[in-house]
């Protein structure tokens, strides 16, 4: 299995600002980036432009994928379909960005999105935002769990992913009641195999990563869990520094970013551990948005048209 080819170019919409490890060994990685800038203001046209066919991978089934190959108008429309339920769930944007960074970033394959993994419209607000898995250079593997966040505060949003993390690990809810989580997602995703349209190769791979097994004439799989989050925040920019000539403008607002996020490493450090996650592989993401829910409106208006 590989990435999609749709979100190859998907990371030409934005500047690599800053790439830090969070913790001493380099498991932690806090992702900085920055959209690319036009006329001193963030080119959102062109991050929809980047998004519109990672959305047909992200929002529609392999079965549904290879059902309508032959039409691809359709195709886009049954995308556009799917990915409007987002807008009406309530769901974020960030989902679409987190899986993304995953496949564009890390080359990190998905195995399914929320959409197939959903048995019920109840379905769009449990679980994780979609699972990955990564082949490290050992040779040993990662299942990654995303979740996403965009809040106007960058500190609400950390906090609070970091706590849906630890409860789905859990299978807990905030109240202390249980929640299908991680072993039942994982089940979840065992059972769903079977109806998409993996080869059977592939097949027997994914459920190995699932559920690691050896017998004789398989090698064995060590794989461990891991998570990656995507967190927007929202950033002012005054019309003032919109003044400045272009080069200086981008500059010095990628230095102004890279200095706020980077502030907030102890922050990130202290939410891992007491969210009693310390021992997972996590890969987190952050882009900052102007105006963020209009933003948010922007680019939803953008892929659904």
């Amino acid at each position: 299995m590989r990435v999609s080819d749709s979100s190859k170019t998907f990371l030409e919409a934005f500047e690599e600002v800053s790439c830090i490890d969070i913790d001493e060994y380099g498991r932690k990685k806090l992702n900085i980036y920055m959209m690319r800038t036009n006329a001193n203001e963030f080119a959102y046209d062109a991050l929809i432009d980047k998004l519109i066919e990672p959305m047909v991978d992200f929002s529609v089934s392999r079965v549904t994928k290879k059902k309508l190959a032959s039409v691809p108008g359709h195709l886009v429309k049954k995308a556009r379909e799917e990915f409007r339920k987002i807008e009406e769930n309530k769901g974020e944007l960030g989902e679409l960005l987190v899986y993304c960074f995953l496949e564009s970033h890390m080359n990190a394959p998905k195995i399914l999105t929320k959409y197939e993994l959903k048995t019920s419209s109840n379905m769009y607000v449990n679980g994780s935002d979609g699972i990955h898995f990564l082949k490290l250079p050992n040779g040993n593997y990662q299942l990654i769990f995303s979740e996403s966040k965009m809040y106007q505060a960058i500190g609400s949003a950390i906090s609070d992913a970091f706590e849906s993390i630890s409860l789905f690990k859990a299978e807990l809810s905030k109240d202390g009641s249980y929640k299908p989580g991680i072993v039942f997602e994982r089940s979840l995703l065992n059972s769903h195999l079977e109806k998409e349209t993996f080869s059977s190769e592939d097949t027997r791979f994914l459920e190995r990563l699932i559920y690691p097994s050896k017998n004789d004439d398989e090698e064995e799989l060590v794989v461990d869990d891991a998570f990656a989050i995507f967190i927007g925040y929202e950033i002012k920019i005054a019309d003032e520094e919109k003044a400045k000539p272009a080069d200086v403008f981008r500059a010095e607002l990628k230095q102004r970013i890279e200095k706020y996020v980077t502030s907030k490493k102890d922050d990130i450090a202290k939410a891992i551990a007491d969210n009693g996650l310390v021992g997972h592989d996590i890969y987190l993401y952050i882009v900052p948005f102007t105006d963020l829910s209009d933003a948010r409106e922007k680019v939803f208006r953008g892929l659904l048209k």
